[in-house]
C-alpha cells in the first residue's frame, strides 16, 4: 500500500502530500492526477454485513447500513462504479455512485 511520506502546509485549507507507492498502484491510476481520494483500511468505523445468497452462496452482496446511507431510498437498478485491491492479507472493495434526489 502507498505511504504518506511527508506533508506540507499550502493554505489555510490546502496541504501538499507526497507519497510513496508501487509501480503496480500507480498504474491503477490509469494516469488519472485529479479527484484522487486517499484512504486507509484503519479510517473503517462503521461495520457492515457480506451477504450471501443464491446456489452455493455464489452471489455476495455487501449491506450499505443505514447510518451510511444518505438517502435511504437509493432506487435498485442503478449501477455504480467498484473497484478491488487485493494486498497480501486483506481484499479492499470501493463503490462510487452518484448522489440521488429522490
Amino acid at each position: 500500500m502507498a505511504e504518506v511520506m511527508d506533508s506540507e502546509r499550502l493554505g489555510e485549507n490546502t496541504v501538499k502530500v507526497r507519497f510513496k507507492l508501487t509501480r503496480d498502484e500507480l498504474l491503477a491510476l490509469k494516469g488519472n492526477m485529479r479527484n484522487v481520494h486517499a484512504v486507509t483500511p484503519k479510517n473503517g468505523e462503521t461495520s457492515a454485513k457480506v451477504l450471501t445468497k443464491g446456489e452455493g452462496g455464489k452471489s455476495v452482496y455487501f449491506d450499505i447500513p443505514r447510518l451510511l446511507k444518505l438517502n435511504p431510498e437509493i432506487p435498485w437498478g442503478n449501477t455504480t462504479k467498484c473497484y478491488r485491491f487485493d494486498k497480501s492479507s486483506k481484499q479492499i472493495f470501493c463503490f462510487v455512485m452518484d448522489k440521488y434526489d429522490i
